[in-house]
């Protein structure tokens, strides 16, 4: 029984890395990754014992409005929207810069491709707003510009 439950937490940590947009594996991981795997982290021991109160009060879980189950995932739901400034990884298909400080010999000039792309100027628009912030407008996944 031991060996299940951890093969469950194992299997519930990929599976939440994998819904994250930040990153899936070490060398993509972030700051901001980390700030929601606690939030789920805390999510997952308050959901957890919610049923540990309940089982041990002899009752069924509270999934109420407003009851434990509620409260739990409510109390996530604050601490993972508060996550800010990440970054979002664009892609415009251009060669790999030089890594010296020299200017690119091949392909066509990428500075422009965030002004043509409609998702850019959405992400633009809300960071300048005021209280504004860097918004994921690529689900998660990298952004492509024209």
């Amino acid at each position: 029984m031991q060996s299940d439950c951890v093969s469950l937490a194992d299997d519930c940590r990929d599976k939440v890395r994998a819904a994250l947009p930040d990153g899936t594996s070490a060398a993509t991981a972030s700051k901001c990754e980390s700030v929601r795997l606690r939030a789920a982290s805390r999510a997952a021991f308050r959901k957890l014992g919610c049923y540990a109160r309940a089982a041990r009060n002899g009752i069924r879980v509270d999934s109420a409005p407003g009851g434990c189950l509620n409260r739990a995932h409510t109390r996530f739901v604050k601490a993972f929207d508060q996550v800010t400034g990440c970054a979002v990884v664009w892609d415009s298909g251009a060669a790999t810069p030089p890594t010296t400080n020299t200017a690119p010999t091949t392909g066509a000039d990428p500075h422009s491709d965030p002004r043509n792309s409609p998702a850019a100027r959405t992400q633009k628009s809300e960071f300048l707003k005021l209280g504004g912030a860097v918004v994921d407008v690529c689900s998660g996944m990298p952004c492509v510009a024209p």
